[in-house]
């Protein structure tokens, strides 16, 4: 299980959304790889995921296991 740092959570609280993705996409796009039969489709997924996330994170109040917040919103979204 992957957690975040706290800095890399306080920084995207305050609008580094680019670090964000940058930290977390690379195993979420592989799950989704995986899920999904076509690669255009799991990287479409992949933007939903972190759209929703981004909506979702001020709402957020636990930040230890991020990867596996991230984790569940893209089992949901695909």
């Amino acid at each position: 299980m992957f957690f975040a740092p706290k800095k890399t959570f306080e920084r995207t609280l305050f609008g580094f959304p680019r670090e964000f993705y940058r930290t977390f996409s690379p195993r979420i796009h592989k799950y989704l790889q995986r899920k999904l039969p076509r690669h255009e489709d799991a990287q479409e997924i992949l933007n939903d995921v972190f759209l929703d996330a981004l909506d979702e994170l001020p709402l957020l109040k636990h930040t230890g296991n991020i990867s596996g917040w991230l984790y569940r919103i893209a089992h949901n979204v695909a």
